[in-house]
């Protein structure tokens, strides 16, 4: 029995998200490893901003992975998307027609290259303006500068000879949080705000909780590890958000392109390809898009949400969808041939 695109899809989902976070971790996790420690710390000694930033080599070549994997999540789902078609007949012989994907022409491989290397170049400019600020308050603040350094790419763990903890892969905001948290961790009268985080790890909440009755601040190393975890959890948490977008906006762009080429190839036509906008209807799905739970448009138009939004499929930017529309969004798109 043939299985529907639907199961296909939910499917690649499941086993490509875990791919797309862990290569983004890789990646990050590779640049860490590679920082000289020395020149670091000197750059920062002579206040030599750009010098230290130079010297973490936040380059796009080190998320070669990520690329990698998000090509795959594309041909995956257009892929899945060919085979889980009923039987088509040529309509001059009556035999049936064989189809496949092809990842090579041009369109799919426009789109590939121009998706990850958008995603990337933000990944590293995301990354440069936190180690930036991160710089900046350590050099304002009169930090030690190999304190400064170590927390921006982390402290080895000696169990594994890694390192852990660090802001390197977060953004601005993200690498925040982390400073935030460990001011908190160091003065007793905050660290209840500290308490409150839900990316915390809460197998040190009883240390914390300790440290609040007898208002006496944690020990340093305490401190460190707790931060280094809850950065941690942070970079995860932040690989599964890209995961999920990138997941699903590559497997309905190739999910669209697939059906794309069957009409190119002249036995199809457009307006007999049915497209039905789905929305995974719990409580995290936006208003707006279940709204359009059920939506259908021939392939070649939008589907358009209560904001005005056009999309031709979820996660769809081409058409000036913005963010509001796209982060997190967990719909998918269903495709069928009228005659079929």
């Amino acid at each position: 029995m043939r299985r529907t695109l639907a199961y296909d899809i939910k499917a690649l989902i499941s086993a490509l998200e875990p791919r797309i976070r862990d290569a983004f971790i890789a990646s990050v996790s590779d640049i860490r490893s590679e920082v000289q420690i020395a020149v670091l710390v000197k750059a920062i000694e002579e206040g030599r901003i750009d010098d230290a930033i130079r010297a973490l080599n936040l380059g796009p070549e080190f998320y070669e992975p990520l690329n990698d994997v998000l090509r795959a999540a594309y041909l995956d789902g257009g892929r899945a998307t060919i085979l889980s078609l009923p039987r088509i007949a040529d309509p001059a012989s009556g035999s049936r027609l064989v189809l496949r994907f092809d990842g090579q022409n041009p369109q799919a491989e426009a789109w590939v290259k121009n998706r990850a290397s958008g995603l990337i170049v933000e990944i590293v400019k995301d990354q440069v303006d936190a180690v930036r600020a991160a710089l900046t308050e350590g050099l304002t603040q009169g930090q030690n500068p190999r304190d400064t350094a170590l927390e921006i790419v982390g402290r080895i763990d000696r169990a594994t000879g890694r390192r852990t903890g660090g802001i390197l892969g977060l953004t601005s905001q993200q690498a925040g949080f982390v400073a935030n948290a460990r001011a908190e961790l160091r003065d007793p009268k905050m660290m209840d705000r500290y308490l409150g985080r839900a990316l915390r790890d809460k197998r040190y909440d009883r240390m914390v909780l300790r440290a609040i009755r007898d208002q006496k601040p944690l020990a340093e190393e305490d401190v460190q590890a707790i931060s280094n975890r809850y950065s941690d959890r942070m970079l995860k948490y932040r690989g599964d958000m890209i995961a999920r977008t990138e997941t699903l906006t590559a497997l309905h762009a190739s999910q669209y392109e697939a059906m794309r080429q069957l009409i190119d190839t002249g036995k199809v036509r457009a307006d007999q390809v049915v497209k039905t906008w789905s929305a995974t209807m719990d409580s995290r799905t936006r208003d707006s898009h279940a709204a359009m739970n059920g939506q259908q448009h021939k392939f070649d138009e939008p589907f358009t949400a209560p904001s005005g939004a056009r999309m031709r499929y979820p996660q769809d930017t081409a058409l000036g969808a913005g963010p509001e529309e796209i982060i997190a969004c967990r719909c998918y798109m269903t495709t069928r041939i009228k005659y079929l």
